[in-house]
């Protein structure tokens, strides 16, 4: 799946005595709707950390980062996330269906050492309690209860269902399938030549011989291949020249040496 991301324009400020569990679930239903139009399917998402009942949001400084984290060292809190999904039904009116996340994380102790280190890589200044277990914060969890999706990500058995709710089958939304690189770059797949195209970099075009040579697809749809390739090589020696890797949806990612050829090229 491959969506059109968007923020949302909404006030994030928890309201009095709100909990957790209706904050996030709140904020993710008001985020649906403040994305929803009739040609849409609009799935938001809000996540918090709660302590002690209390709502983490994300540290306003350092500071206050490194003070979330010395809170949570050695107990456990709960990680809430709120999803919605919305639609405009066929007499014209918005439906909304929503549920709610929780896992249990456990943190052990964290040194002083470890907790500079970790603030000092900036890892914390934008997440809700201040760290995200998909980085470096994933060495304080001692282990978890519930949805791993719904700590680092979206849970999409939860999605799912909420789509279901809609009459809507997830994998409706499925992207093309994905490609692998290995068969992509045998001899026999076909060879992109005259639709790799490059722009602003004087003799990039004797270069691309041996590029366009060894550079393969087999995407099913050619056209698609030939447009990712295109936007591909395009950008790739129009801001980073000959040597640097470039990473497109469903495009292809490579390194070049210096004189062209490719060192690796995947696709993703």
């Amino acid at each position: 799946m491959h969506p059109r991301v968007e923020p949302a324009a909404v006030d994030e400020t928890p309201l009095s005595g709100e909990s957790a569990s209706d904050y996030v679930e709140r904020l993710a239903r008001a985020k649906a709707m403040a994305a929803l139009s009739p040609t849409r399917v609009v799935l938001a998402a809000d996540t918090t950390v709660a302590l002690d009942g209390g709502i983490l949001g994300k540290p306003a400084d350092r500071d206050e980062a490194r003070a979330m984290l010395r809170s949570l060292a050695a107990r456990s809190h709960q990680v809430l996330t709120g999803i919605a999904v919305a639609v405009v039904g066929t007499d014209g009116d918005a439906v909304v269906h929503s549920a709610l996340d929780v896992t249990e994380v456990v943190v052990g102790e964290i040194t002083e050492e470890r907790l500079a280190w970790y603030i000092d890589s900036g890892d914390a200044d934008d997440k809700a309690g201040a760290y995200g277990l998909q980085g470096a914060a994933g060495l304080f969890a001692d282990r978890i209860e519930g949805s791993a999706n719904g700590v680092i990500g979206l849970s999409l058995a939860l999605v799912d269902r909420l789509f279901a709710a809609h009459g809507l089958d997830l994998l409706d939304f499925r992207s093309p399938a994905p490609i692998d690189p290995v068969e992509a770059m045998k001899p026999d797949a076909p060879i992109l030549h005259d639709h790799i195209r490059t722009k602003g970099v004087e003799g990039a075009e004797d270069k691309l011989t041996n590029v366009t040579e060894r550079l393969a697809f087999d995407m099913g749809d050619v056209e698609k291949g030939f447009a990712a390739a295109d936007i591909i090589i395009e950008r790739e020696f129009d801001s980073k020249p000959m040597h640097q890797g470039y990473i497109e949806p469903q495009g292809c990612v490579a390194n070049y040496t210096d004189d062209g050829q490719i060192e690796r090229c995947g696709l993703r």
